[in-house]
């Protein structure tokens, strides 16, 4: 992401957890005349404890690109040459969600959640998303109790934002691979030089001899989340379930290409990946040009999550 971006990715997240501050405010001060329910406090973990799927389409088709590179091999000779990617359908049609850590903090009716958790797509088993989130609490029961603390069931309504990125580099993503080994290659305004070094602060730096600079593609996706959720109540007990279902809204896709260098005993990626409507890069989708991201996550979401929390009621 660009400066701009990630200006403005910062100022939504800010206005999400302000959100909630206005809302307990506005309320203190006009909607609520009842004094003790100030005094309702939650708050909750999950550890790596639940999943989740998004299901999207549009997705089926196969992506090819090409662009110009230049090889100078160890004799300092320098020749030009075209990387010609293979045709790959890179995702599948739905990403899973695992091993979440996410911290929500609520009171009475309003709540705010936020955290991260690990994407799989395929072998893409390094993404991550980032989400923060505000929303509102019902409480339900069968039985005839009026206390909101004495009811079995929340119903909660949210919405969150969503920052996600795939794993770059992973082997459902590969384009395809040039030769580097005793070859610096420059290509998309970079250098990948015939060694690399890997580790460094407590564990040694080792110097890797490269064999192949890897072509990978990745993609980035700021989207919105709305969701309902059927839970527990969190002031009955300190463990927490709750079953999510939603639908995804993606905001803005960037897509790029990632370059990675692999040794035998070691990898290490040249640079974050170039935008896909870079000029000196040629992209197509399913035989027809493309100069974005040419996919689009939205779908269906659902998930299950088990974590532990806290609660303060009124005395």
């Amino acid at each position: 992401m660009n400066h701009t971006h990630s200006r403005n990715l910062f100022r939504l997240f800010s206005w999400l957890f302000l959100l909630p501050i206005v809302s307990s405010v506005y309320g203190q001060g006009a909607g609520d005349t009842t004094r003790q329910r100030i005094h309702y406090r939650y708050s909750s973990i999950t550890l790596v404890t639940g999943t989740g799927v998004q299901l999207f389409n549009h997705c089926d088709g196969l992506l090819q690109v090409s662009f110009p590179y230049s090889v100078t091999d160890a004799s300092g000779v320098s020749t030009n040459h075209t990387f010609s990617g293979q045709k790959n359908r890179i995702y599948l049609g739905q990403n899973w969600s695992v091993f979440p850590v996410l911290f929500e903090i609520g009171g009475l009716h309003h709540f705010v959640d936020f955290g991260f958790c690990f994407r799989i797509q395929g072998n893409l088993t390094n993404g991550s998303n980032l989400a923060a989130g505000y929303g509102f609490i019902w409480y339900a029961d069968t039985r005839r109790t009026r206390e909101p603390e004495d009811k079995r069931m929340a119903i909660k309504v949210s919405l969150n934002l969503n920052y996600s990125a795939d794993a770059a580099g992973s082997g459902d993503a590969l384009l395809g691979s040039i030769d580097n080994a005793n070859k610096t290659i420059y290509l998309l305004g970079h250098e990948a030089d015939p060694t690399f070094t890997t580790g460094g602060g407590r564990s040694p730096t080792v110097t890797n001899n490269a064999k192949t600079l890897n072509v990978s593609y990745s993609q980035r996706e700021l989207s919105l989340l709305p969701r309902v959720s059927i839970a527990n109540n969190p002031y009955r007990s300190g463990g927490r379930w709750e079953l999510l279902f939603g639908y995804n809204f993606p905001l803005t896709d960037r897509g790029g290409i990632y370059l990675k260098q692999e040794a035998d005993q070691g990898h290490k990626g040249v640079s974050p990946a170039v935008n896909i409507n870079n000029p000196a890069i040629s992209a197509s989708y399913n035989g027809r040009p493309v100069h974005r991201a040419p996919y689009r996550f939205g779908g269906v979401y659902a998930g299950v999550l088990f974590g532990f929390g806290r609660h303060r009621e009124p005395s």
